[in-house]
């Protein structure tokens, strides 16, 4: 149970014995203590502020019998209430309640409900209102009320005197009042933010009340009142007549078949053929027939007459065949069609088979001869275009060609492991492999290794192959600072000269030139141990190479030239000696 206090009320939301119990068997106890209640010393029932207090069980007023001594204040009796004649919205009198439904306690600031009084009573009972109370349902609401709502309760005479409490009870008349005020204005249709809905709930409950006197609606999103809504049904009434024919002619144009569809006046059939139904078009039926311009939907599906012969035309000896007729013939044609497209199919992987063969062999190619690279190579910039390609194939449409060169590797979602570029033709990109699926927009690297990465100086040449990975025997490369092809050598991890270089080459073209030069000088210019015995012409030189003296052959024989290195070194030393006599 919750108990809440508002400005002027304490609501047991709902009551429940537990929180709640009896006292003295069917007694229940409200403390009123927090909504400034001061009884006056000559009414309990009245405070000094002109206040009384009003009891609600489920939103049903409980009236006392003595309650006829407020009845003439404003605001005293519910809506609709009458003083002794009409009383919690029934026909009663003062004498139909008793002054122990319910009665205050103002020494402890309680008031005490007698369920007992209140359900044995001729106005509450089960004659009356029938009131019951249920723990854990039942909404008990003990509510502040002044007594009077068009007049002040203190009237202050002209040079009475003037006391502290008379002017305390007037300000707190007028104070209960405005606090009145504000619960009325909130419990008045009012407002759920959460939900964005006027609320029409008894005030502290949420039992729905109507709302009376409501204008009728001439704009869109005005309410709509019963009597509205009572207009308006009486029109709906007219179309449901039509509606009702409208209904019966629409099922004879679904399945009648004894006849023409005719209009239908208050559920009677009337008026003149309109045609024929569905279902008579469709199966058939009285005056539908294979003649001219005729026949059901049946026939035009399997075949003509009341047999429906797949060979028999529909529409008349000169008309046209069914469907299924038509469908036979279609079937061979589409048999002929499915062995065309399997065999286009065969031809499409044939192709594809093809051109990965065609790829492999141009991978393999370039993975034995690498290309062409100078002295000064780099790496350079790695291009990252995105790229869209079909299935199975290994074109691709880059968004831009920029720094993309032959043989570079090519990597990307979809993209086959190890694909180089084969060639390059504006944005379209043919690689060394086809792509299992369609890609689009894909972002693609391509990466310069080998003859397209950075000279290695130590290698003499490139330290990888074209697709990044060790190099082998046999590989090849074509320098061309040097303008001369290398082979890798595995086992001295170098690039080796297969070729001259240029200057090397200009030499060796030299020497080609005058090669005859060259062996006339052989022939004539030998190196031995001693003399030639053959191969002799005047002229000739040799040298002795146990001697280490030149000789020259003068057509029939050898002979020195000159002296040995040892006879020259005594000629010498003979000279010096007489040089040194000479000179004494």
């Amino acid at each position: 149970m919750a108990i809440e206090t508002t400005l002027t009320s304490v609501i047991l939301n709902p009551w429940a014995t537990s929180s709640t119990p009896y006292t003295s068997g069917d007694q229940l106890v409200i403390s009123y203590a927090d909504l400034s209640y001061i009884a006056s010393a000559s009414d309990s029932y009245k405070s000094t502020a002109g206040d009384v207090f009003k009891v609600y069980v489920d939103g049903v007023r409980i009236y006392r019998t003595s309650d006829s001594i407020y009845a003439g204040g404003s605001g005293f009796l519910e809506d609709g209430d009458i003083d002794n004649s009409k009383l919690a919205g029934i026909s009663a009198t003062w004498a139909s309640t008793t002054d122990t439904v319910w009665t205050i306690d103002t020494a402890n600031q309680k008031v005490t409900l007698d369920t007992g009084e209140i359900t044995g009573s001729t106005l509450y009972g089960s004659g009356g209102k029938n009131v019951s109370f249920s723990s854990g349902t039942t909404i008990i609401e003990l509510r502040r009320s002044v007594q009077d709502q068009s007049a002040p309760s203190i009237d202050f005479s002209n040079a009475s005197i003037l006391t502290e409490q008379d002017l305390d009870n007037s300000s707190a008349n007028v104070f209960h009042m405005a606090q009145q005020a504000i619960e009325k204005a909130n419990n008045a249709l009012p407002y759920d933010v959460g939900t964005g809905v006027f609320q029409s709930y008894q005030p502290g409950t949420t039992t729905k009340k109507k709302i009376t006197q409501v204008a009728d609606a001439t704009a869109t999103n005005d309410a709509v009142n019963y009597g509205q809504f009572t207009v308006h049904d009486a029109t709906i009434s007219g179309y449901k007549e039509d509606t009702e024919d409208y209904k019966l002619e629409t099922a004879d144009w679904a399945q009648k078949v004894d006849g023409a569809v005719k209009v239908y006046a208050d559920n009677s059939v009337t008026g003149s053929a309109l045609g024929y139904s569905a279902k008579a078009w469709t199966i058939g039926g009285t005056d539908i027939t294979d003649t001219a311009s005729a026949g059901s939907a049946k026939q035009w599906a399997i075949g003509g007459g009341s047999s429906f012969t797949v060979g028999n035309k529909v529409d008349g000896s000169s008309g046209s065949y069914s469907a299924k007729y038509y469908s036979n013939a279609a079937s061979t044609s589409a048999t002929a069609a499915s062995a065309s497209e399997t065999a286009a199919a065969a031809s499409e992987a044939s192709a594809n088979a093809s051109a990965d063969a065609v790829a492999s062999i141009i991978d393999n190619f370039y993975d034995k001869y690498l290309g062409a690279m100078a002295d000064n190579a780099t790496q350079g910039t790695n291009p990252t275009p995105t790229g869209t390609w079909i299935k199975n194939s290994s074109s691709i449409t880059v968004s831009a060609n920029t720094n993309i060169k032959v043989g570079q590797l090519v990597t990307g979602t979809g993209i086959p492991v190890g694909a180089n570029v084969l060639s390059i033709d504006g944005t379209t990109v043919v690689i060394s492999d086809n792509m299992d699926a369609a890609g689009t927009g894909v972002t693609l690297t391509f990466t310069g290794y080998g003859v397209y990465g950075t000279f290695n100086s130590t290698k003499d040449g490139p330290d990888k192959d074209n697709d990044n990975e060790a190099l082998a025997d046999g590989m090849l490369y074509f320098n061309t600072t040097d303008d001369v092809m290398m082979v890798y050598d595995v086992t001295s991890t170098k690039w080796k000269q297969l070729q001259p270089t240029t200057s090397e080459m200009t030499a060796i073209q030299t020497c080609h030139t005058n090669i005859s030069s060259i062996n006339d000088f052989i022939d004539k210019y030998r190196i031995a141990g001693s003399a030639p015995g053959s191969d002799n012409d005047d002229g000739d030189l040799y040298y002795n190479t146990a001697t280490n003296q030149l000789n020259v052959y003068d057509g029939s024989s050898w002979g020195a030239i000159g002296l040995t290195q040892v006879q020259t070194q005594t000629e010498a030393n003979n000279a010096s000696v007489a040089m040194a006599i000479a000179l004494g």
